[in-house]
C-alpha cells in the first residue's frame, strides 16, 4: 500500500489526523500551538518519523517540506466564520487572515492535494464573496478545487454537525466526495457502555430548571413561570433558540458539540441524567476511540474535543483523498513517459518510467484482485447459469463457488488491464487527446481531427446492442470530417489477435475496427507496444505481488502501533461500540 504523507496545520487534538491515518494516509508533520493539544497529539500519534511541532503556523519554514508532502491539510481557525460569531471573515487578521498564511505554505510545499476544513458559515460571509475569493486564489495555483458541505450524521457520526471541506487536486484530477449513508447513529449508539470520565456539573439552581425538561426538549417545555425567569429578556428575541436548556434524546443524533456542554445558547444535557455530557461522552460522539487519551483540564478537554473534526467523517473523506492521490501518482508517471516519448530520448520498450507506471497501476488496482478475497456478497448470481455450470462441469456447490469466484476475478483483471492500456493510449502521444467536450465527443481523437477512436476494453463488449449507436456516432464524425479515419479500437483483442477491418455497411460512411498491434501502432507508433507491456508484467509481476504482500503485512503492524484503532471507529461491531441502524432516518437541521 503506497504511503502518502501529509502535513496538517492547526492540528488541534487530532480528530482530522486520526481519520486520515485510518484511511491509509501517513501523518508526517503535525503543527499546533496550544500546549494541551500538543500533549494530546504526542500521546496518540507515536509512529516513527512523525514530527509534532508546537508553533504558530505563521512561523514555519515550509520550503523544507517541498517534494516530501503529498497533502497539505488544516482546519484553519474558524471563529471568524462561525454562524454564532461576528462573521468577520478574512478581515480578522488573527483568524480569517490565516488563509493567506495557508496559501504561503501551499506555495512553498506545492503538494499534490490540499484540504481545508471549516464551518458552514464560511459559505455565506459577505454574500458568498469570501468563499469565491478563496476559490479563485486556490485555482490561481493550478489546483482543481472542489468544495462541499458535509453533515457528519450521514457518515457514521452520531451528531448533527455540518462542516465545509475544500479540497484541491493537481493535474486536473477530479475528487469525489464520499457518498452518504442511510444509517443514522443516535445517542443510544454513541453512549452504549461509555467509560466513566470527568465532567462539569450544574449549579443547584440550574439543575432545578433542567430536571423539568424532557428528553429531546428545551426551554419551550418549561412551565411558564420558570421559562420567563430562566430566559429573561432573550425570550422575546428572534430565532428559535432551541439550544437553550436543551436535553438530548436517546433516539436522535446529538446536536453539534461546542467547546462546552453547558453554555446557555448551546446546552447539551444528558438524555436521562440531569447533568452536562462528560468528556468521554463528548469523545464518543465525535467518534474518538475510547483508547484515545486527552491532556489538560476538564474544561480544556471539552474545548479540544468540541473543536475537532469527527474522526469518522475525516476517515470517509480521507479514503477519497487516498484514491485521488493514486490517480495523481499515475498521471505524474504518464507525463514523464510523454516527455521521454516526445523527446525521443528512449525507446518505448526501454522506458523505466513506463515500467514504474505499470508497477504503480498494478499495485494500486490489480494486486489486490490476486491477494484479496472476492466479496461474494456483491455478486448477483444467475441461478439458471449456476445450475447449468454445476451439471456441465460436474461441480459440487463448494466447487462451483470457487469456479465462479475465479471467473469474477478474471473479469475484474481483464477490466483493470484494459483500463491501464486505455489510460496509456490516451496520453502516450501528444498528437492525441481525450475528448471531454465539444462536438467530437469520442474517447480519443487526433488534434488535427484526422483520427477519431472509440475505445472498448474487450472484444466481447462490442457485440452488445450499443454497437449501432457507436458506429452512428463515428459516421456522423466521418460526414463532418470526410478525410478522417474513424474507428472502434479494441484494447484486449480476441485471443490477442491483430486486425483491422471495415465494419460499416457498403455505401455508408466508413468505420473501421482496429485490434491488437494495429491499434497500438496507430497511436504509439510502435507495433510491438502490446508485447512490450506484456513482457514487463510477466517479468516483474511475481516480485510486485511479493512486495505488495509484504507491504500489506507491515502496514497492518504499523497501523496497530501508530494509531490506536478502537471499537468506535472500526467497521466490525461488538456490544460496546457504535452500531449503525438498519433503517433510513430523516434528520433535522443543526440547532445551535
Amino acid at each position: 500500500m503506497t504511503k502518502y504523507n501529509y502535513l496538517e496545520v492547526c492540528a488541534g487534538c487530532g480528530g482530522l489526523s486520526y481519520g486520515l491515518e485510518l484511511a491509509g494516509l501517513n501523518a508526517s508533520v503535525l503543527i499546533e500551538m496550544e500546549k494541551n493539544c500538543i500533549e494530546t497529539l504526542k500521546k496518540n500519534f507515536t509512529h516513527e518519523n512523525i514530527n509534532i511541532i508546537k508553533s504558530d503556523l505563521r512561523n514555519i519554514d515550509y520550503s523544507q517540506y517541498h517534494g516530501k508532502i503529498d497533502l497539505l491539510a488544516g482546519g484553519i481557525p474558524c471563529q471568524s466564520y462561525s454562524i454564532a460569531g461576528k462573521r468577520e471573515g478574512l478581515d480578522n487578521v488573527d483568524k480569517g487572515g490565516l488563509f493567506y498564511d495557508y496559501l504561503k505554505a501551499l506555495d512553498a510545499i506545492k503538494p499534490s492535494m490540499f484540504l481545508i476544513e471549516n464551518v458552514e458559515g464560511l459559505l455565506n460571509i459577505d454574500d458568498g464573496n469570501t468563499i469565491k475569493f478563496m476559490i479563485e486564489e486556490l485555482e490561481k495555483r493550478s489546483y482543481k478545487v472542489h468544495y462541499k458541505l458535509l453533515d457528519a450524521s450521514k457518515y457514521n457520526v452520531p451528531q448533527k454537525r455540518k462542516r465545509l471541506f475544500i479540497i484541491g487536486t493537481i493535474l486536473n484530477v477530479s475528487f469525489e466526495f464520499p457518498q452518504s449513508f442511510d444509517n443514522v447513529l443516535t445517542m443510544k449508539d454513541a453512549l452504549n457502555n461509555v467509560p466513566t470520565s470527568a465532567g462539569i456539573e450544574y449549579s443547584e439552581e440550574k439543575k432545578k430548571v433542567m430536571t423539568q425538561v424532557p428528553p429531546g426538549g428545551c426551554w419551550i417545555n418549561l412551565p411558564e413561570a420558570v421559562k420567563i425567569k430562566y430566559m429573561g429578556n432573550s425570550i422575546n428575541s428572534g430565532g428559535g433558540k432551541r439550544g437553550i436548556a436543551r436535553r438530548l434524546s436517546w433516539d436522535e443524533p446529538c446536536l453539534t458539540l461546542t467547546t462546552s456542554p453547558c453554555q446557555k445558547q448551546t446546552e447539551r444535557c444528558h438524555p436521562n441524567e440531569t447533568r452536562p455530557l462528560k468528556t468521554r461522552e463528548y469523545a464518543r460522539i465525535q467518534t474518538f476511540p475510547d483508547s484515545f487519551q486527552f491532556s489538560g483540564s476538564t474544561n480544556n478537554i471539552y474545548k479540544q474535543i468540541g473543536n475537532a473534526v469527527p474522526c469518522m467523517l475525516a476517515y470517509h473523506v480521507g479514503v477519497q483523498i487516498y484514491k485521488a492521490l493514486q490517480e495523481i501518482e499515475i498521471k505524474k508517471l504518464i507525463f514523464l513517459i510523454i516527455k521521454e516519448y516526445l523527446e525521443g530520448s528512449v525507446k518505448l520498450e526501454n522506458m523505466n518510467n513506463l515500467t514504474n507506471l505499470i508497477k504503480t497501476y498494478f499495485k494500486q488496482h490489480i494486486a489486490n484482485i490476486y491477494l484479496d478475497k472476492v466479496d461474494r456478497t456483491k455478486i448477483t448470481v444467475d441461478l439458471m447459469k449456476k445450475e447449468m455450470d454445476k451439471v456441465c462441469y460436474n461441480l459440487t456447490e463448494e466447487q462451483w463457488i470457487e469456479f465462479d469466484t475465479n471467473r469474477v476475478r478474471d473479469k475484474q483483471l481483464n477490466n483493470k488491464i484494459g483500463e491501464l492500456h486505455e489510460y496509456i493510449l490516451s496520453h502516450i502521444n501528444n498528437d492525441f487527446e481525450q475528448c471531454v467536450k465539444g462536438d467530437t465527443l469520442v474517447d480519443m481523437r487526433k488534434k488535427d481531427n484526422t483520427v477519431f477512436i472509440e475505445l472498448k476494453n474487450k472484444y466481447n463488449t462490442i457485440k452488445g446492442s450499443d454497437v449501432k449507436v457507436v458506429i452512428k456516432k463515428l459516421q456522423d464524425l466521418k460526414k463532418k470530417y470526410p478525410d478522417a479515419l474513424c474507428l472502434i479500437g479494441i484494447i484486449n483483442g480476441k485471443d490477442n489477435e491483430s486486425s483491422k477491418k471495415l465494419i460499416s455497411k457498403k455505401g455508408e460512411p466508413e468505420v473501421y475496427m482496429y485490434t491488437g498491434s494495429y491499434l497500438f501502432e496507430l497511436v504509439t507508433g510502435n507495433k510491438d507496444y502490446y508485447t512490450n507491456i506484456t513482457n514487463i508484467i510477466s517479468t516483474y509481476m511475481k516480485d510486485w505481488l511479493k512486495e505488495e504482500k509484504e507491504n500489506t503485512v507491515l502496514e497492518k503492524k504499523s497501523k496497530s502501533k501508530s494509531v490506536k484503532v478502537d471499537k468506535v471507529t472500526t467497521p466490525t461491531n461488538s456490544d460496546n461500540e457504535i452500531k449503525p441502524k438498519k433503517r433510513k432516518t430523516k434528520t433535522k437541521n443543526v440547532d445551535l
